[in-house]
């Protein structure tokens, strides 16, 4: 039988959470995985900025360090043009399905199928045509009043129907409607639909191709840990107890419970040739420091209007208070950037650190890199100052303040997990890093060097 390798991407994912679930009996299928594999703890050796998830999935799907593949922000792969684990498989005739993987890219002699990130801007999807609907209906749930792409519902559920929709999607689907129009304040549950959409889709396609690698990515549960943290612990925040929002703090049980079922759903998928391998990448720990709020713009064509941007540019959403602008020179985009440094704040309280700027940008060749700088809670009556113009515009005009607040950060050390059946269960106490993991899939696959 030929050998097979499915790769479970669960984001961020974090091992005293998993220990402290496991102890209640909550996840019963993380547990058999765990007793049944090669489990190692993986070390991604970054801090700050350099520790993010579109960074360090680069690295377990290239085995380069950062500073080999130089990929240091979501669409960032215009500079690099080495091989991913799939494109070193496609020149030896294996067939991968990537679905769903942070940050990624194939080349011309790719052979599969491929789904990229919700957050992705330029990658293409392969066969081309065949994910279209499934793709953008995806990226305006993920990125809202942000997305670009409009898909009517019902073309949707026209699509999923032709592509593995289960019943038990349907009917988790529905219970969650319900559960909406009962309580407005949870739409947050709709992120773990998605991924039971998404697993439908992995599913038929699995079972139509038979690929001989595959992944599958997973970003909600880091989600809720990024913003519901503090609502499930509040004695580590040195709370007494948590907010308002009792749902709300029952969100971060609930992505790992999802996440498990799909774990039990994915042991029944594979075959006896089949290992599963269980990665994070990285995880998260309590953010304490002081409360980081998020605006991200209305729409693109508001923005444009209300700051009066005139310069003829793509816009690109990327995650909550970011997105790109695409210019036609390098001249331009240095131009752009320096233009948005004329908008600032009355008042420097809306900031943790640094200037009353509104704006912090970059350039990556053509394109300008844009983030809101607020931090903190901004009153219903803040203005922004247009030093361009000399005039002001109210800010929420232009930005819309997210519902949730910071209360996860990225820790370094994640969880990786080999299910083989050849082998017996062993805990390896000494860290591996990212890049080791690349080689480890090729040589279960049995290909070896392929450099």
């Amino acid at each position: 039988m030929t050998k097979k390798v499915i790769l479970l991407e669960f984001n961020e994912l974090t091992h005293e959470l998993m220990e402290k679930y496991f102890s209640e009996g909550e996840l019963p299928n993380f547990k058999e995985l765990h007793q049944k594999s090669q489990v190692y703890i993986t070390d991604a050796n970054a801090s700050g900025d350099d520790l993010n998830p579109w960074i360090q999935w680069v690295s377990v799907h290239t085995g380069l360090r950062p500073s080999e593949h130089k990929v240091y922000r979501l669409n960032d792969m215009d500079k690099f043009d080495g091989d991913f684990v799939w494109d070193s498989l496609s020149r030896k005739g294996i067939k991968s399905w990537v679905c769903g993987s942070m940050n990624t890219k194939f080349k011309s002699n790719f052979k599969g199928l491929f789904i990229h990130d919700p957050w992705a801007t330029t990658n293409a999807l392969y066969p081309a045509g065949q994910f279209d609907t499934y793709m953008n209906f995806v990226k305006q749930s993920v990125q809202g009043h942000s997305s670009q792409e409009k898909v009517p519902a019902l073309s949707f559920l026209l699509y999923m129907l032709r592509s593995g929709l289960s019943f038990k999607t349907i009917y988790q689907a529905g219970r969650q409607l319900i559960t909406e129009q009962l309580d407005k304040t949870s739409k947050w549950g709709r992120a773990m639909i998605l991924d039971m959409f998404q697993y439908d889709v992995f599913r038929h396609y699995y079972r139509k191709e038979r690929p001989e690698f595959a992944t599958f990515f997973l970003n909600s549960t880091a989600h809720y840990q990024h913003h519901y943290w503090k609502d499930a612990d509040p004695v580590a925040f040195g709370l007494e107890r948590a907010g308002e929002n009792k749902r709300k703090s029952k969100a971060i049980l609930s992505g790992y419970k999802n996440m498990d079922n799909l774990l039990g759903e994915f042991m029944e998928l594979a075959d006896e040739d089949t290992t599963i391998m269980f990665c994070t990448a990285l995880s998260q720990q309590p953010y304490l420091d002081e409360e980081r709020s998020y605006y991200r713009i209305i729409n693109e064509k508001v923005f444009f209007d209300k700051i009066g941007l005139k310069t003829k540019v793509k816009y690109s959403p990327v995650m909550a208070e970011q997105f790109h602008l695409e210019c036609n020179s390098v001249e331009e985009a240095k131009a752009l950037s320096e233009w948005f440094q004329n908008f600032e704040m009355e008042s420097e309280k809306y900031f943790y650190v640094g200037s009353k700027k509104v704006f912090s940008t970059s350039i990556d060749n053509l394109r300008v890199n844009v983030q809101c700088r607020c931090a903190k809670a901004v009153e219903d009556t803040a203005v922004i100052l247009d030093k361009n113009e000399n005039r002001k515009i109210s800010f929420y005009d232009v930005f819309l303040k997210m519902d949730d607040t910071k209360t996860g950060v990225h820790n370094p050390h994640g969880m990786f997990w080999v299910y083989d059946r050849s082998k017996v269960h062993k805990v390896y106490d000494k860290p591996m890093h990212l890049e080791e993991i690349q080689p480890m899939i090729l040589d279960q696959l049995g290909v070896g060097d392929v450099r």
